[in-house]
């Protein structure tokens, strides 16, 4: 199993999260390289990465293996207009825009390790509400990390279907 320490992430980790995020997704629903690094700029408080930290042979110690991205906001539900770079009603919400795992690396709970520790060091630092959108076989997985589904989005993002979850009060 390969271990991870989950830490906030620093500048030079965002080629390696967009990296990971376009070898994660469909190209219609990858946060581009560019969104990333104006993300960075803007909330670099809503980075968490998880790298290895030794005992997984496949990765080097150090190497980022999953990332959150949180953008803080008021909204509770997740629409278009959170992956956009205009600016946002200011809130006690962290948004989460994208979780990701290296694509060779999923199913050896690398996800359920880095989700529960990313959100430990976001609240450790005051965020209290989460939300985030989601495709219908992930439900159960954020519902074992506490998140309630709220039900159909607005979101749009790759003409896919997705479902609002919320954690919180």
């Amino acid at each position: 199993m390969i271990k991870i320490k989950v830490r906030r992430a620093y500048n030079v980790d965002v080629a390696r999260i967009a990296e990971i995020e376009k070898g994660a997704f469909p190209p219609e629903e990858v946060l581009s390289a560019d969104r990333l690094r104006w993300c960075f700029r803007a909330f670099p408080e809503g980075f968490a990465v998880a790298e290895a930290a030794g005992g997984g042979g496949a990765v080097e110690a150090g190497e980022i293996v999953a990332a959150m991205v949180c953008r803080p906001t008021a909204l509770r539900r997740i629409t278009n207009e959170i992956y956009e770079t205009k600016e946002l009603p200011k809130g006690d919400t962290f948004a989460i825009m994208t979780f990701i795992v290296e694509p060779g690396l999923q199913r050896q709970k690398l996800g359920e390790r880095t989700i529960a520790a990313a959100l430990e060091l976001f609240r450790r630092n005051g965020v209290k509400n989460f939300s985030l959108a989601c495709k219908d076989h992930l439900i159960k997985f954020y519902g074992r990390h506490g998140f309630k589904l709220a039900g159909e989005s607005e979101l749009k993002l790759g003409g896919a279907l997705w479902y609002d979850m919320y954690l919180g009060r």
